[in-house]
């Protein structure tokens, strides 16, 4: 082989690992983006969960309150009814 031909192939390696570097850039950056992407709707999971937790303890309160309001004005219709 010719030195001329070394230089050219020795080129065209450069080149080629010059272009499978900006991809390796690339897709590191795009693997930067995904996780925090992935870390962020993490967060708003466990954000919704708490909500849905605090939620299902309120309707919770709330239907013991009824069933208790409901014996309550059980008791004082019986109540009046057999005055």
């Amino acid at each position: 082989m010719t030195n001329a031909e070394l230089e050219k192939r020795q080129k065209q390696a450069e080149k080629l690992c010059d272009e499978w570097q900006h991809k390796a850039g690339d897709l590191q950056t795009t693997l930067d983006r995904t996780q925090n992407d992935m870390q962020s709707t993490a967060q708003d999971l466990i954000y919704a969960r708490t909500q849905l937790e605090e939620t299902r303890d309120q309707l919770n309160a709330v239907k013991r309150e009824n069933k208790t309001m409901s014996g309550t004005r059980f008791c004082a219709t019986i109540h009046r009814t057999f005055q």
